[in-house]
C-alpha cells in the first residue's frame, strides 16, 4: 500500500520499484512530471528518468500509457476510506 497525499493506494506490479509506483500514482492523478519533480524536491530529469525506465519494462509509449497498462491489468487501485460516524 502507498500513500500519496493522504490517499491510499494499492500497485501491485511487481516491474516497479516504490519510487516509482509513486510517480505512476501521481500521473494517474493528473500531475505533470515537472509538478511531480516540484512535489518531490527532486529534478525534472530525475522524473523523466524514472519513468522512461517504467515505460520500457511495460513497453509504454508515454506515461498516459503507463497508467492506462497499470489499470487495464488490474495492478492499481485506489483503496476507499472507510468513514466512521
Amino acid at each position: 500500500m502507498i500513500t500519496v497525499k493522504g490517499k491510499k493506494y494499492e500497485l501491485d506490479c511487481l516491474q516497479v520499484t516504490p519510487r516509482q509506483a509513486e510517480f505512476i500514482i501521481l500521473l494517474a492523478e493528473g500531475h505533470s512530471q515537472r509538478q511531480i519533480a516540484a512535489m518531490n524536491g527532486v529534478s525534472y530529469q530525475a522524473v523523466t528518468a524514472r519513468l522512461s525506465v517504467v515505460k520500457e519494462k511495460l513497453q509504454a509509449n508515454n506515461a498516459v500509457e503507463i497508467v492506462a497498462i497499470c489499470f487495464a491489468e488490474g495492478w492499481m487501485r485506489k483503496i476507499q476510506e472507510e468513514t466512521h460516524g
